[in-house]
Protein backbone atom coordinates (compact mmCIF):
# COMPACT_ATOMS: atom_id res chain seq x y z
CA UNK A 1 0.00 0.00 0.00
CA UNK A 2 1.40 3.34 -0.87
CA UNK A 3 0.33 7.32 -0.88
CA UNK A 4 -0.26 9.02 -4.27
CA UNK A 5 1.76 12.67 -4.69
CA UNK A 6 0.39 14.16 -7.53
CA UNK A 7 1.99 17.73 -9.14
CA UNK A 8 1.06 18.84 -12.44
CA UNK A 9 4.67 20.39 -13.45
CA UNK A 10 8.25 19.79 -12.30
CA UNK A 11 8.83 22.12 -10.22
CA UNK A 12 5.98 21.04 -8.46
CA UNK A 13 7.25 17.60 -7.46
CA UNK A 14 11.06 18.03 -7.42
CA UNK A 15 11.37 18.98 -3.87
CA UNK A 16 9.42 15.78 -3.34
CA UNK A 17 11.82 13.68 -5.40
CA UNK A 18 14.76 15.25 -3.40
CA UNK A 19 13.07 14.06 -0.64
CA UNK A 20 12.93 10.59 -1.32
CA UNK A 21 16.36 10.00 -2.36
CA UNK A 22 16.51 6.91 -4.15
CA UNK A 23 13.35 5.36 -5.66
CA UNK A 24 12.38 3.84 -8.49
CA UNK A 25 10.49 5.16 -12.02
CA UNK A 26 8.15 3.61 -13.94
CA UNK A 27 6.34 4.58 -17.22
CA UNK A 28 2.69 4.34 -18.29
CA UNK A 29 1.05 5.76 -21.22
CA UNK A 30 3.87 8.45 -21.61
CA UNK A 31 3.55 9.76 -17.68
CA UNK A 32 6.46 8.81 -14.98
CA UNK A 33 5.84 7.70 -11.71
CA UNK A 34 8.28 7.64 -8.97
CA UNK A 35 8.37 5.19 -5.84
CA UNK A 36 9.93 5.57 -2.77
CA UNK A 37 9.56 6.47 1.22
CA UNK A 38 8.44 9.70 2.26
CA UNK A 39 7.93 10.50 6.11
CA UNK A 40 7.64 6.73 7.19
CA UNK A 41 5.22 6.17 4.32
CA UNK A 42 6.17 4.45 0.96
CA UNK A 43 4.94 6.83 -1.71
CA UNK A 44 4.12 7.31 -5.50
CA UNK A 45 5.01 10.67 -6.78
CA UNK A 46 3.57 11.93 -10.12
CA UNK A 47 4.07 13.90 -12.87
CA UNK A 48 0.37 14.88 -14.80
CA UNK A 49 1.33 17.88 -16.80
CA UNK A 50 -0.47 20.61 -16.75
CA UNK A 51 -4.84 20.89 -17.41
CA UNK A 52 -7.83 18.46 -16.37
CA UNK A 53 -7.29 16.00 -19.09
CA UNK A 54 -3.61 15.39 -17.84
CA UNK A 55 -4.80 15.37 -14.33
CA UNK A 56 -7.49 12.65 -14.41
CA UNK A 57 -5.80 10.28 -16.70
CA UNK A 58 -2.66 10.39 -13.79
CA UNK A 59 -4.81 9.72 -11.36
CA UNK A 60 -5.99 7.29 -12.99
CA UNK A 61 -2.96 5.49 -14.11
CA UNK A 62 -1.73 5.61 -10.39
CA UNK A 63 -4.83 4.16 -8.69
CA UNK A 64 -4.67 1.42 -11.44
CA UNK A 65 -1.00 0.33 -11.35
CA UNK A 66 -0.41 1.15 -7.62
CA UNK A 67 -1.97 -0.19 -4.52
CA UNK A 68 -2.81 3.16 -3.74
CA UNK A 69 -4.77 4.40 -0.24
CA UNK A 70 -5.09 7.99 -0.01
CA UNK A 71 -3.98 10.64 -2.67
CA UNK A 72 -2.02 14.40 -2.37
CA UNK A 73 -2.62 16.87 -5.02
CA UNK A 74 -0.08 19.56 -4.72
CA UNK A 75 1.56 22.28 -6.31
CA UNK A 76 1.05 26.23 -6.39
CA UNK A 77 -2.39 27.94 -7.39
CA UNK A 78 -3.65 31.33 -7.59
CA UNK A 79 -5.20 33.16 -4.99
CA UNK A 80 -8.78 34.38 -5.48
CA UNK A 81 -9.18 35.65 -1.76
CA UNK A 82 -7.55 39.51 -1.17
CA UNK A 83 -6.76 38.12 2.18
CA UNK A 84 -4.32 35.42 0.54
CA UNK A 85 -0.34 36.32 -0.20
CA UNK A 86 2.06 34.44 -2.00
CA UNK A 87 3.20 31.79 0.10
CA UNK A 88 0.02 30.69 2.06
CA UNK A 89 -1.01 27.57 1.97
CA UNK A 90 -4.60 26.61 0.40
CA UNK A 91 -6.17 23.54 1.97
CA UNK A 92 -9.36 22.45 -0.32
CA UNK A 93 -12.47 21.89 1.84
CA UNK A 94 -14.22 20.71 -1.68
CA UNK A 95 -13.16 21.28 -5.63
CA UNK A 96 -15.05 22.67 -8.09
CA UNK A 97 -14.89 23.22 -12.07
CA UNK A 98 -15.51 26.60 -13.00
CA UNK A 99 -15.52 26.16 -16.35
CA UNK A 100 -18.31 23.57 -16.57
CA UNK A 101 -21.96 24.95 -17.51
CA UNK A 102 -24.20 22.30 -18.26
CA UNK A 103 -27.74 24.45 -16.48
CA UNK A 104 -29.77 23.82 -19.52
CA UNK A 105 -30.46 20.19 -18.93
CA UNK A 106 -31.13 20.88 -14.95
CA UNK A 107 -27.49 20.77 -13.71
CA UNK A 108 -26.27 23.21 -11.30
CA UNK A 109 -23.60 25.97 -12.94
CA UNK A 110 -20.18 23.71 -12.47
CA UNK A 111 -21.75 20.43 -12.05
CA UNK A 112 -20.84 17.26 -14.65
CA UNK A 113 -23.87 15.41 -14.95
CA UNK A 114 -24.10 12.08 -12.82
CA UNK A 115 -21.69 13.89 -10.46
CA UNK A 116 -21.73 15.74 -7.45
CA UNK A 117 -21.68 19.40 -7.49
CA UNK A 118 -18.43 19.74 -4.90
CA UNK A 119 -16.26 17.23 -4.41
CA UNK A 120 -15.24 17.42 -0.90
CA UNK A 121 -11.90 16.97 0.30
CA UNK A 122 -11.41 14.22 2.98
CA UNK A 123 -12.12 15.28 6.24
CA UNK A 124 -10.06 13.32 8.41
CA UNK A 125 -6.81 14.40 5.37
CA UNK A 126 -7.74 18.06 6.17
CA UNK A 127 -7.53 17.67 9.84
CA UNK A 128 -4.15 16.20 10.30
CA UNK A 129 -3.01 19.10 7.44
CA UNK A 130 -4.80 21.59 9.61
CA UNK A 131 -2.73 20.50 12.54
CA UNK A 132 0.18 20.31 10.81
CA UNK A 133 0.21 23.78 9.65
CA UNK A 134 -1.02 25.48 13.27
CA UNK A 135 2.34 23.62 14.20
CA UNK A 136 4.35 25.50 11.45
CA UNK A 137 5.16 29.04 10.78
CA UNK A 138 2.81 29.38 7.17
CA UNK A 139 -0.43 31.09 6.65
CA UNK A 140 -3.25 29.52 5.21
CA UNK A 141 -6.71 29.01 4.93
CA UNK A 142 -8.90 26.30 4.26
CA UNK A 143 -11.24 27.07 1.43
CA UNK A 144 -13.01 26.58 -2.13
CA UNK A 145 -10.50 25.68 -5.14
CA UNK A 146 -11.97 26.10 -8.73
CA UNK A 147 -10.53 23.92 -11.47
CA UNK A 148 -10.56 24.86 -14.96
CA UNK A 149 -8.50 24.65 -17.92
CA UNK A 150 -7.60 28.46 -17.94
CA UNK A 151 -4.65 30.45 -16.42
CA UNK A 152 -6.62 32.98 -14.53
CA UNK A 153 -4.27 36.43 -14.88
CA UNK A 154 -7.12 39.09 -15.56
CA UNK A 155 -9.20 40.56 -12.75
CA UNK A 156 -12.38 40.54 -14.85
CA UNK A 157 -11.60 36.66 -15.12
CA UNK A 158 -11.77 36.31 -11.70
CA UNK A 159 -14.54 38.67 -11.12
CA UNK A 160 -16.74 36.17 -13.38
CA UNK A 161 -15.67 32.78 -11.00
CA UNK A 162 -16.11 34.85 -7.75
CA UNK A 163 -19.68 36.18 -9.22
CA UNK A 164 -20.91 32.68 -9.80
CA UNK A 165 -18.85 30.72 -7.04
CA UNK A 166 -18.62 33.24 -4.02
CA UNK A 167 -16.85 30.96 -1.79
CA UNK A 168 -13.69 30.69 -4.22
CA UNK A 169 -10.37 30.81 -2.48
CA UNK A 170 -8.05 29.70 -5.10
CA UNK A 171 -7.82 28.71 -9.10
CA UNK A 172 -6.11 25.81 -10.46
CA UNK A 173 -5.96 23.88 -13.69
CA UNK A 174 -6.03 19.71 -11.95
CA UNK A 175 -7.66 19.05 -8.50
CA UNK A 176 -10.83 19.14 -9.64
CA UNK A 177 -10.05 16.30 -11.58
CA UNK A 178 -7.71 14.49 -9.62
CA UNK A 179 -10.80 15.12 -6.78
CA UNK A 180 -13.43 13.59 -9.40
CA UNK A 181 -11.32 9.99 -10.11
CA UNK A 182 -10.36 10.10 -6.30
CA UNK A 183 -14.34 10.12 -5.65
CA UNK A 184 -15.22 7.48 -8.63
CA UNK A 185 -12.63 5.22 -7.46
CA UNK A 186 -13.16 5.93 -3.55
CA UNK A 187 -10.17 6.76 -2.60
CA UNK A 188 -9.43 9.68 0.12
CA UNK A 189 -8.32 13.37 -0.91
CA UNK A 190 -6.82 15.79 -0.31
CA UNK A 191 -5.67 18.77 -2.29
CA UNK A 192 -3.02 21.19 -0.63
CA UNK A 193 -1.55 24.14 -2.53
CA UNK A 194 0.57 26.97 -1.87
CA UNK A 195 -0.03 30.33 -3.31
CA UNK A 196 1.81 31.44 -6.28
CA UNK A 197 -0.03 34.77 -7.65
CA UNK A 198 -2.83 36.46 -6.38
CA UNK A 199 -5.59 36.07 -9.62
CA UNK A 200 -5.64 39.72 -11.89
CA UNK A 201 -2.62 41.04 -10.17
CA UNK A 202 -0.32 40.61 -12.45
CA UNK A 203 -0.31 36.81 -11.99
CA UNK A 204 2.38 35.56 -15.07
CA UNK A 205 4.70 37.73 -13.39
CA UNK A 206 4.51 36.75 -10.21
CA UNK A 207 3.72 32.97 -10.89
CA UNK A 208 7.07 32.78 -12.61
CA UNK A 209 8.60 34.27 -9.89
CA UNK A 210 7.32 32.34 -7.21
CA UNK A 211 6.85 29.20 -8.03
CA UNK A 212 10.24 27.62 -6.41
CA UNK A 213 8.65 28.90 -3.14
CA UNK A 214 5.46 28.10 -3.71
CA UNK A 215 6.28 24.47 -4.59
CA UNK A 216 9.05 24.67 -1.13
CA UNK A 217 5.93 25.51 0.90
CA UNK A 218 3.30 22.83 -0.19
CA UNK A 219 6.17 20.03 -0.16
CA UNK A 220 6.95 21.06 3.51
CA UNK A 221 3.62 20.86 4.40
CA UNK A 222 2.65 17.80 2.65
CA UNK A 223 5.56 16.24 4.26
CA UNK A 224 4.39 17.48 7.92
CA UNK A 225 0.84 15.95 7.36
CA UNK A 226 2.41 12.66 6.55
CA UNK A 227 4.03 12.15 9.95
CA UNK A 228 0.75 12.69 11.60
CA UNK A 229 -1.06 9.97 8.95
Amino acid sequence: MAIGIIGAMEEEITYFLEALGEYKSYTFADRTFYQGELSNHDVVVALSGIGKVNAAVTTTLLLTHFDITHVFNTGSAGGADKELNVGDIILATECFYHDVDVRAFGYEHGQVPQMPVTFENDSQLLSLATQALENSHLAFVAGTVATGDSFIAKLEQIEVIKQAFPKTAAVEMEACSVAQVCYQFDIPFLVIRSISDIAGIESHISFKDYLDQAAKNATLMLKETLQLL
